[in-house]
């Protein structure tokens, strides 16, 4: 599983929640497969789909797929496709967004999740070090962040793509080891108090998720 910790969770209670059993659904940027095999194994007819399957391990039917090219979609139309964690991958997120909005049915659900920029560390971190959390070089070229979405772009880029009916919520922890997991404990709190973590949320809220639904 390549995702902070507790974001397949709420991606799945957000699938479960939103998607009727039985439905065809799409996960994009799936990686080794950790959560197109959760799906399948809720009962979704699952399809999985990557820029590069050679480390795929989930038993769902799976293609090499760029989401930013529309020459080469799949033939197959999703009641739902989930994109986890991989908008702020591609150099082009509204290209990405408006070929999955091709691939949906009528009224066919998007469930995306990118970084929270908007979160408290974030922000501080920015003020600190001059880059959000999950951004910079070592990023950039460790785990390909290249692109950055705070919510407010998120929405022009799903509004510009041909979806509607947006719903944003957070979930997630940061995966914080050594001596700073105690002073970001104290701050979470703090902040916590102060009523400036994301609302609503799961966890941390380290990533922002956001439901759509195409417009017809």
């Amino acid at each position: 599983m390549h995702a902070a910790e507790g974001v397949h969770d709420h991606a799945l209670l957000l699938a479960r929640h939103h998607i009727a059993a039985g439905e065809a659904v799409l996960d994009v940027g799936c990686g080794a497969g950790a959560l197109t095999q959760r799906l399948l194994d809720a009962g979704f007819a699952a399809t999985a789909t990557d820029l590069d399957v050679g480390d795929y391990r989930a038993t769902a039917p799976v293609l090499a797929w760029d989401v930013t090219d529309p020459d080469t979609r799949p033939e197959q139309m999703f009641a739902a496709i989930l994109a986890i964690e991989v908008l702020e991958h591609v150099e082009n997120p509204l290209a990405a967004l408006r070929n999955l909005n091709a691939l949906l049915e009528p009224n066919g659900t998007l469930i995306a999740s990118t970084p929270n920029l908007g979160h408290p560390r974030s922000r501080i971190k920015y003020l600190v070090r001059g880059v959000p959390s999950y951004f910079g070089s070592r990023e950039y070229h460790d785990s390909g962040h290249r692109t950055l979405m705070p919510d407010w772009l998120m929405r022009e880029h799903l509004l510009s793509a041909g979806f509607r009916d947006l719903q944003f919520s957070y979930a997630g922890r940061f995966d914080l080891r050594g001596p700073g997991r105690w002073p970001y404990a104290l701050l979470r709190t703090a902040l916590g108090l102060l009523g400036l973590m994301p609302k609503p949320r799961v966890d941390d809220g380290a990533c922002t998720f956001v439901i759509a639904r195409k417009q017809t």
